[in-house]
């Protein structure tokens, strides 16, 4: 996989309540180039919502161990993504720092690139 089919990884951060999922779908709706296929990763905590239904591709990571877990097909080294972008939306009621650092280590070796860290307030 060359760099140019690398999908970009975006980490969003914020509250519960502070509207993620809302800046989320206005970036997928409105922030992607045609053909943009993205998959969202939501924390297996995070109650369903009308949003779910908006952001396209759901899947949900989970924390367990001190540490992020997604599994993520396409992501595996020598496989090919059949999405174009990730975002993971973080654990409002969970320290941030500790999930920046675990998603840190999971991103590490895997054939994508960190795009943009997005904080909600």
């Amino acid at each position: 996989m060359d760099s140019s089919s690398r999908p970009l990884v975006y980490l969003v951060l914020g509250a519960p309540g502070s509207g993620r999922r809302a800046v989320l779908c206005d970036l997928l709706t409105d922030g992607l180039s045609p053909g943009g296929r993205p998959l969202t990763g939501l924390a297996d905590t995070e109650e369903a919502s009308e949003w779910e239904g908006r952001v396209g591709r759901v899947g949900r990571w989970t924390w367990g161990g001190g540490g992020f877990t997604l599994e993520v097909p396409g992501l595996a080294r020598g496989e090919t993504a059949d999405f174009t972008h990730l975002f993971i939306v973080t654990d409002g009621r969970r320290d941030p720092v500790d999930q920046i650092e675990s998603f840190r280590d999971w991103l590490r070796g895997r054939p994508a690139d960190l795009a943009r860290i997005i904080t909600v307030v």
